[in-house]
């Protein structure tokens, strides 16, 4: 066994834009991705059309690839699509998600399983609004590893929901879309958090510290 204080863990990180998000007008949201099930995907087409119906200018960017055996919900995501509700351009390169996180306010993850997923602190570091679920290491990452009940998180970091819950995203979803001070105020928060734990600068130092230490004590 491995003495305890020999035990370092650096956490993902990920580049902090240098200006800060500053609209938070837009009511799209963006979902960036592996398009399967486990991503939570069925239950968030299951919601936009409910949601886009209380709000018509509602619209839903889903980048990522398509897995294998997901036929049915590329159908029900392609009738969404010509509804004009639901956008899917495929995977998405590093700056036309910067251009994404730009153009919208409220970054959706509705995921069944993660570690700590890098697209939510990617999220997180553009200042975005962002809406997941209670799963694996997102708690954490979110600062609420002790939450009591779901939803949570409107006074954090992130709203998270539980996951394979069509009708809590749903209400989560909608109540961000009615306050634009309310999307501010958790995108703030999120970018804020990730520039103190999360910035791939502390990163890199961390990382240099612990070499500098193994080198003195080997």
């Amino acid at each position: 066994m491995v003495d305890r204080d020999k035990i370092h863990v650096l956490q993902n990180a990920v580049p902090v834009p240098k200006m800060p998000k500053t609209d938070y007008s837009s009511h799209t949201a963006v979902f960036l991705g592996r398009l399967c099930p486990e991503k939570g995907v069925d239950e968030l087409l299951d919601c936009v059309e409910a949601v886009w119906k209380k709000h018509p200018d509602f619209h839903l960017i889903m980048g990522g690839f398509w897995e294998n055996g997901t036929e049915e919900l590329q159908k029900k995501a392609k009738e969404l699509e010509a509804q004009g509700i639901v956008e899917c351009p495929g995977w998405v390169s590093a700056k036309q998600r910067t251009e994404l996180f730009e153009q919208s306010s409220i970054f959706v993850l509705p995921t069944w399983f993660e570690g700590q997923p890098v697209s939510l602190l990617e999220a997180m570091a553009a200042g975005m609004c962002s809406l997941t679920t209670a799963v694996g290491g997102i708690p954490q990452t979110l600062g609420e590893p002790e939450w009591n009940s779901l939803p949570t998180g409107k006074d954090g970091c992130g709203v998270m929901v539980e996951a394979k819950n069509s009708r809590m995203l749903t209400e989560a979803l909608e109540e961000l879309l009615l306050d634009e001070n309310l999307r501010r105020e958790i995108g703030t928060k999120a970018r804020m958090r990730v520039q103190e734990y999360y910035a791939i600068d502390n990163y890199v130092n961390q990382l240099v510290s612990y070499y500098e230490k193994l080198r003195k004590e080997g």
